[in-house]
């Protein structure tokens, strides 16, 4: 899970994200409402390899309203914060693009990621291409030697 947090939090470029700020549609914000809420990290692959969260630091994700909120290891580190910039659940797949709203190094504010993702009950999984640009994922799948990372959550209960 180490690997899958540094690719996350400190390995993203700058990217232009003025196309990409736009009001998030009805259909969206209904959407948004559905992930709400504090989710853990169950498993990950990462250049064609899965990664268990065990014997790494626990990475929670907290969305909140429009925001996802990062929380990985101890807390002097800090928290990232990421946008829901856009957000497509029409598409097949689902289509959702992140932006940065903070700054740490390696990690620039404005920064666009492009995804997709699932939502099946208690089950969320996110495709990203965490180096941002405009090559989304078209597959829940990160086969070797590719820029792609798949991220199983589970909800976590209150």
């Amino acid at each position: 899970m180490n690997a899958l947090v540094a690719v996350l939090l400190f390995l993203v470029p700058t990217a232009d994200t003025k196309d990409k700020e736009k009001e998030l549609s009805a259909e969206a914000k209904k959407e948004v409402k559905k992930i709400e809420g504090k989710w853990k990290a169950v498993k990950a692959m990462v250049d064609g390899k899965e990664e268990a969260p065990e014997g790494g630091e626990e990475l929670i994700v907290e969305f909140v309203g429009n925001k996802m909120i990062v929380n990985q290891g101890p807390a002097e580190r800090g928290k990232v914060e990421l946008e829901i910039a856009a957000l497509d659940p029409t598409t097949t797949p689902k289509c959702i693009d992140f932006k940065s709203l903070s700054e740490r190094p390696g990690l620039q504010k404005g920064t666009v990621i492009e995804g997709i993702y699932k939502l099946d009950g208690d089950t969320l999984v996110i495709a990203l291409n965490p180096l941002g640009g405009s090559d989304r994922p078209d597959k829940f799948e990160s086969p070797k030697d590719s820029k792609f990372i798949v991220i199983t959550f589970e909800r976590v209960k209150k």
